[in-house]
């Protein structure tokens, strides 16, 4: 499995982290994006150097089975449309970590791309990247269970 997340701060990082120190996914799988190369950088230095890094988020997404959203609420409307054309529809599942957008709002931003979307909701703490967080999950219209 493929996962790009979408922003290395907080929330972004500390799932990064937690995905690599308890071997759920190889760093190598992972691509991680910030709007600084210092702040990727940082977590390539805690994660090793196997861990994919960009500043270009329509770049990283592609390929990606998961795309995990962690970027801050009033950037992801933006985001999304930067990185909605480069998104293999129904291959791709979408994950916001986003608090205070609503996966309606996510959902409207990529209608105009595809009718076949996959979006979840997260809702971790930074224990993720100890493998302690409770997380809670919200799927959308479009899932399916095994999804």
């Amino acid at each position: 499995m493929k996962i790009t997340v979408i922003g290395a701060g907080n929330m972004g990082g500390a799932i990064v982290r937690g995905l690599v120190a308890q071997n759920a996914v190889a760093a190598e799988n992972i691509t991680v994006t910030a709007a600084h190369a210092s702040t990727l950088d940082k977590l390539k230095k805690a994660c090793g150097q196997g861990l994919n890094t960009t500043t270009d988020n329509a770049e990283a997404v592609a390929g990606a089975d998961v795309i995990i959203l962690a970027v801050k609420p009033w950037l992801l409307l933006g985001v999304l449309e930067e990185i909605a054309p480069r998104i293999a529809f129904r291959e791709q599942v979408i994950v916001s970590v986003a608090a205070g957008v609503s996966l309606s709002q996510i959902d409207s931003t990529l209608q105009r791309y595809s009718s076949d979307r996959v979006i979840f909701r997260a809702i971790p703490n930074t224990a993720i990247s100890v493998a302690a967080s409770t997380t809670l999950l919200c799927r959308g219209e479009n899932a399916t269970d095994k999804e």
